[in-house]
């Protein structure tokens, strides 16, 4: 489904899809109307999210029930804008009255640049989160200081544009949740494939007070790149633990970081891809130091000999971890200071939302999960 308040994003989608050939979005899975939400969460939420709630659900409702197996639903939005972060958090509580418990719904969500985009983003990102982990299952984040940052040292793009960031997206969620299949058996064969998106659901976010997930996934190179790799398994390992560890990407890594000084773990998946991955040792990865003594399982791995964008060797590995607490923290504080000085208020004023939707939900919601992490 493409879901837009204003019609150009999802005709370039559309448009996309048929020009490429291998991919089209179906008419009937798209809904979009003429007025965006003038990046403005209470727009979204309280003006198009609501008017527009009955439609939403029952397109999405038609397409659950053309599945013959519902894994769950996972809804991609942005944080920073109107639209992304107003409807997308309307949309997410709506599928939850109306699918109830028994569906997994992850969210994936990307977090606007710490400088830039637009004014009332700090606003919008603090309102949608409180909205968005009180209802999904799981909250997967991005960040696209991050995802700028990889395109840069990765890619070797001097100035990563959003389509860049969004195939660093794309890449990392394909290394996630395309079907795995037991070594020795060719990738064909469909109905052998394992989906990891319930296990990683069930076994990273079975507490609703902890439910913010992280990706770190290598290698991440350019086709160019993909030529002189020569990446082997002990290596590769190494990076993503340490990754996890300094909770970061290419230069940002902390090598020096220990499991015992690195970012505590409540549990992490493993997906592994490529040449030789029966001889890939995880030892590192599942180390009891690297997690917390009081969760239920704390490490799970899956294992594929086939190969995924031409990479002979992947590892993606997706945690529950306190790497949320820092980003949020800040995030927290930054609107609190807006929200005191009442700056830019009269925004959300007209659209009906009022300083206790931050006072007494937003921001008590939020932090809580902020010191739930950094008490891990």
């Amino acid at each position: 489904m493409l879901i837009d308040m204003e019609p150009k994003v999802v005709q370039a989608c559309m448009e996309t899809g048929e020009r490429s050939g291998t991919w089209q979005y179906a008419s009937e899975s798209c809904y979009c109307r003429q007025e965006g939400s003038g990046n403005n969460w209470a727009f979204g939420y309280k003006g198009h999210g609501e008017s527009a709630r009955e439609e939403l659900v029952d397109l999405c409702r038609v397409r659950v029930e053309a599945t013959d197996r519902l894994s769950g639903v996972q809804i991609f939005h942005s944080l920073g804008g109107g639209t992304g972060s107003g409807v997308g958090a309307q949309l997410t509580e709506s599928l939850r009255d109306a699918l109830g418990s028994c569906v997994p719904l992850l969210n994936t969500v990307v977090w606007p640049h710490e400088f830039g985009e637009v004014i009332l983003q700090n606003y919008n990102s603090v309102l949608t989160l409180s909205h968005v982990c009180t209802s999904a299952d799981g909250v997967l984040v991005f960040y696209n200081d991050q995802l700028a940052q990889l395109a840069r040292s990765e890619l070797g793009i001097e100035r990563p544009e959003f389509s860049h960031m969004n195939g660093l997206i794309t890449s990392v969620l394909a290394s996630i949740f395309v079907p795995v299949h037991p070594p020795g058996l060719l990738a064909t064969y469909s109905q052998y494939g394992t989906s990891t998106y319930e296990a990683v659901l069930a076994d990273l976010c079975s507490m609703p007070s902890y439910n913010f997930l992280s990706t770190y996934s290598v290698p991440l190179l350019s086709h160019k790149s993909l030529e002189f790799s020569a990446d082997i398994w002990p290596q590769l390992l190494t990076r993503v633990q340490k990754m996890a560890l300094s909770n970061a990407a290419g230069t940002k890594i902390n090598w020096g970081l220990t499991a015992e000084k690195g970012n505590r773990m409540l549990g992490a998946t493993c997906i592994l891809r490529g040449l030789t991955v029966q001889d890939a040792d995880t030892s590192q990865l599942s180390d009891p130091k690297l997690y917390t003594n009081w969760a239920g399982p704390k490490y799970q791995e899956f294992r594929s000999d086939a190969l995924l964008e031409r990479y002979e060797r992947r590892a993606t590995l997706v945690s529950n971890s306190q790497s949320i607490a820092g980003p949020l923290d800040q995030l927290i504080e930054k609107t609190h200071q807006m929200a005191q000085s009442r700056a830019y208020m009269h925004h959300f004023e007209k659209f009906g939302l009022r300083d206790s939707d931050f006072t007494e939900f937003a921001f008590p919601v939020l932090e809580q999960v902020v010191y739930n992490y950094k008490h891990l």
